[in-house]
């Protein structure tokens, strides 16, 4: 159920529904905001309040009739029928009519919107909480923020898969061959790795990814590394392969029984 809020006096007070502001004798002048506004509006400007001023008839002529008039050969009260006092008493039954009826409206919409109310307390309590409500005492509430856009969303998701490159940037189906100098030799003096590079980022295009390729031995000590740079664009949800040769001694692929590639960085396109 939409809840309002109304200004007094330099004062803000709510929430509350219809039926609750109907007690509190705002006029058409009064400033009223419910969650939808982006500014506050005058109650009379509201299409659900105007059934708050209602126009009330003016009050009944309390003036002393004038007298009958005496006729003056049997000086007896004339009784001749006064028209006036018909169309006036006709008009009084109307004006009590419409707020009868009136009345019957105001009795029915707060019947149902009570109702209404029992219904959806659950869902209207849950949706109230999304904002902090003003307090009746609080006296510089402003309206909730308004939903971020899709560019908007879509800017900041960007700015947040910059900054940490390592985090979507996977390398996968590595491989390593040594490098013969001389077939003959059996002599290795370089080493090929190859390998593909995954981009898991949702929007974010990566250049220059920089990577690291270790050999290392069965105890751990590491034996060579490598640093180099994969120059190509990959794509948010896209990837590419990479392949690369890098020199070595014969006696430092002989000592090699394991080796890692790492990504170290990236640049954000």
């Amino acid at each position: 159920m939409k809840k309002y809020h109304y200004s007094k006096e330099d004062s803000q007070f709510g929430p509350m529904t219809i039926e609750e502001l109907s007690d509190k004798g705002i006029s058409k002048d009064t400033m009223v905001w419910y969650e939808g506004l982006d500014n506050w509006v005058k109650a009379g400007e509201v299409e659900e309040l105007k059934v708050l001023f209602k126009s009330v008839p003016p009050p009944l002529n309390k003036d002393k009739p004038a007298p009958t008039p005496i006729n003056v050969k049997t000086k007896q009260v004339n009784n001749p029928v006064d028209n006036k006092a018909k169309e006036k008493n006709k008009k009084t039954g109307l004006i009590i009519g419409s707020i009868i009826a009136l009345a019957l409206i105001l009795f029915f919409v707060m019947n149902y919107s009570q109702s209404s109310s029992n219904s959806n307390d659950n869902s209207s309590s849950s949706s109230n909480n999304l904002y902090s409500k003003p307090s009746t005492e609080e006296n510089n509430y402003t309206p909730p923020p308004k939903e971020k856009t899709e560019k908007e969303l879509k800017r900041e998701l960007a700015i947040k898969e910059c900054k940490r490159p390592t985090k979507y940037l996977k390398e996968t189906t590595t491989s390593l061959k040594g490098v013969y100098k001389n077939a003959l030799s059996m002599k290795f003096n370089a080493f090929k790795v190859k390998f593909r590079i995954n981009n898991t980022a949702t929007v974010m295009t990566f250049k220059n990814v920089k990577c690291r390729v270790t050999l290392s031995s069965n105890s751990g000590s590491t034996i060579l590394v490598k640093n180099f740079t994969v120059s190509e664009f990959i794509r948010a949800g896209n990837s590419v392969s990479y392949k690369g040769e890098f020199s070595c001694s014969n006696q430092q692929f002989k000592d090699t029984d394991k080796y890692s590639i790492d990504i170290i960085g990236a640049e954000c396109h």
